[in-house]
């Protein structure tokens, strides 16, 4: 009997799938812009350049949804490990705060530019005429998406302080049975 793909299993495959065709269709045009570039220079298209850019900084802003989810991101760890569990859990707990009013001041924010651009109509330089709006729209999502894992941490962690649990920050990462849970 084969077992169905949980919700969270397929989040992540269309992720893993957007993110690397983001990146593979980054790298080829950067070979065809380079081979381009010296066999045919009459021939070199004035957008691959900004589509590129496009690409590479979405799936970046876009990988930082990953990188929060799995407790992957930069850390200040060298200060915060100095203390006892039972400290280090609420500084934990302040640190994922401040990133949850953070991703969402940026995600509000960032509503407000794309709303800008698209209210002015403003489109790229190049021949392509691409509406700036639609690569703007990035920053919104990807920062909504940080901080709806940070508030997912958050919760957890808060959970974990009502049972009287403390654990340090690196293990309030989901363990690999919670992982299993979220993926159905």
């Amino acid at each position: 009997m084969k077992k169905r793909a949980g919700l969270g299993t397929v989040i992540l495959a269309i992720e893993n799938l957007l993110l690397t065709a983001m990146v593979l269709a980054a790298l080829a045009l950067i070979s065809w812009d380079i081979v381009i570039r010296y066999f045919f220079p009459s021939k070199l298209a004035d957008w691959t350049t900004e589509v590129i850019i496009y690409l590479v900084v979405s799936a970046m802003l876009l990988s930082g949804w990953s990188l929060v989810r799995a407790n992957m991101h930069v850390r200040a760890e060298l200060i915060v490990e100095r203390f006892r569990p039972g400290v280090r859990h609420w500084i934990e707990v302040i640190i994922v705060s401040i990133g949850v009013l953070y991703c969402s001041a940026v995600a509000w924010y960032g509503k407000a530019m794309v709303q800008f651009a698209a209210s002015l109509g403003i489109n790229s330089a190049s021949s392509l005429h691409f509406p700036v709006w639609v690569f703007y729209l990035s920053v919104p999502v990807s920062f909504a998406l940080m901080a709806s894992a940070y508030l997912i941490r958050l919760l957890n962690l808060l959970h974990m302080t009502h049972q009287g649990r403390h654990r340090s920050p690196r293990a309030s990462a989901p363990s690999k049975d919670d992982a299993a849970k979220l993926r159905g």
